[in-house]
């Protein structure tokens, strides 16, 4: 299986929303958004959460982040806490994010996002 990276299609974004007159933080929401938008259509049976999207009732257990990094549900820290897999840590390790962390949903969202739940780890859409 590929893995989900759009990363790309993130970056193409950026330019045009500055060019809007959207200040960096914004257009990187923004560019968050779409791709979130994107990814629920292109693949209608894995929802996708962008950011400012609550956490669902019945959160995943596993989502795919903006990367393709893996972001697995810590339900001892609580259901809305998430830690990067052990896979990804490693191979992020020299980055200059703290790969370690547990993040909470809004702001793993706001970081890492947009975030799409796997296929085994969420209940069936009904929309």
């Amino acid at each position: 299986m590929t893995r989900l990276n759009d990363a790309r299609l993130w970056g193409r974004m950026m330019d045009p929303l500055r060019v809007a007159g959207l200040d960096s933080r914004t257009a990187d929401l923004v560019a968050r958004q779409l791709v979130a938008v994107v990814r629920n259509e292109r693949s209608p049976q894995r929802h996708t959460y962008g950011p400012g999207d609550a956490l669902p009732d019945h959160p995943p257990a596993r989502v795919t982040d903006l990367d393709g990094d893996v972001w697995e549900q810590q339900p001892d820290a609580g259901l809305a806490c998430y830690r990067m897999c052990a896979r990804d840590r490693a191979r992020n390790a020299e980055s200059s994010d703290d790969v370690e962390g547990v993040r909470l949903w809004p702001f793993l969202l706001e970081e890492y996002g947009p975030l799409t739940a796997d296929r085994e780890s969420e209940p069936a859409r009904g929309d």
